[in-house]
Order: structure tokens, then C-alpha cells, then sequence
């Protein structure tokens, strides 16, 4: 599919794009009020991701490669030594996975994102997620954060704004559950 859209004139990629992805970005928050051109380039590149009920999405201490926008279904922070106790649920078309990034630097949005994740060996989750039913996300690989940040800054910006504040509530709410 990408490669047919690649080959299309600018002005009908874009409107054929629309057209394709239009579930996607008229389900993500973050997406849906962004320009054609924009969202014409992150649809091809989103993959769905079915989680099945009581699975994880990923776990503390995973490494970070991916990050996700709920589709369908219900995701919640939980703490496996607890039983799996939820102390926050994701909500449907938001994102979600990067608030992890945001605590392993954290001038994020000023940091040089190449340097960064070429140390993304090293990068892991401080939270853990799993499915309450059987779910549909939506993952892209945390390195196309690069392109964004270079070919789409406005949305690079808009994406992570608030990340900061989001990580210390997770944070705050997660050491009251425990």
C-alpha cells in the first residue's frame, strides 16, 4: 500500500490517503485535527496491534521500541506485584508509551533524538500496561519520532506536549496504589 501511495501525485496521495486511513485518524485524538499532508505521512506507518483480554502491552522494564494509540478496547496501568491492581485506564484514542521515553531524558522535546535512541538498548519501561478485554492499538516504532521531529515539528510538539506533566502523574498515582 505505501509503495502505490508513494507513487501517486502529491495532491491525490494525500486525498487517497485520507480516504484509506480515515478510521485511524478519525479515532486518534492526536491525529485528528492535524494537517493532510501530515496525516497522509503517520497513517501508512501505524500498525495494529491486538491485544488479547488480561495481556500485557508491555511491561517495566521492557525495552522501549514502540509507542500506541488506543483504538478499541480498554488498557490500564496496573502493578503485577499487586495482583495486577489498575491505578489508571488509557483513554480511546489517546497515546500512550511515551511518558516513558520522557523519564530517560528529561528535556525530551530539546534533546537530539538521534543520540538518543541510538542508546535505545538501554531506554526501559517504568510502567506496565495490560488489556482488561481484547484491545486494538495502534504501534509505531519510537524512532520515527526522528522524521517527525525533522519533516513535521508543529506535530512533533504537539504530540509530546505534556508528556513531563503526564510521567510525574503516572508516577504520583502509581506510589499511592502501592
Amino acid at each position: 500500500m505505501t509503495t502505490f501511495l508513494s507513487e501517486l501525485p502529491h495532491q491525490l496521495k494525500h486525498e487517497v490517503s485520507l480516504f484509506i486511513y480515515s478510521d485511524r485518524y478519525q479515532k486518534i485524538t492526536f491525529i485528528r485535527f492535524q494537517t493532510k499532508a501530515f496525516v497522509a505521512w503517520i497513517c501508512p506507518l501505524l500498525e495494529p496491534l491486538v491485544i488479547e483480554k488480561e495481556q500485557y502491552v508491555y511491561q517495566e522494564g521492557d525495552q522501549i521500541n514502540h509507542f500506541f494509540f488506543l483504538m478499541k478496547g480498554d488498557v490500564c496501568y496496573v502493578l503485577p506485584r499487586l495482583l495486577n491492581k489498575k491505578y489508571l485506564r488509557v483513554d480511546l484514542g489517546d497515546k500512550f508509551g511515551l511518558i516513558d521515553i520522557v523519564e530517560q531524558q528529561e528535556n525530551f522535546l530539546d534533546c537530539d533524538l538521534d543520540e538518543l535512541f541510538a542508546k535505545s538498548s538501554k531506554m526501559h519501561r517504568c510502567t506496565t500496561l495490560q488489556a482488561q478485554e481484547e484491545t486494538l492499538l495502534m504501534k509505531m516504532d519510537v524512532k520515527t519520532l526522528i522524521k517527525m521531529k525533522n519533516m513535521f515539528p508543529k506535530e512533533f510538539e504537539i504530540l509530546c506536549d505534556g508528556l513531563q506533566s503526564s510521567f510525574r502523574k503516572v508516577m504520583v498515582v502509581k506510589q499511592q496504589a502501592i
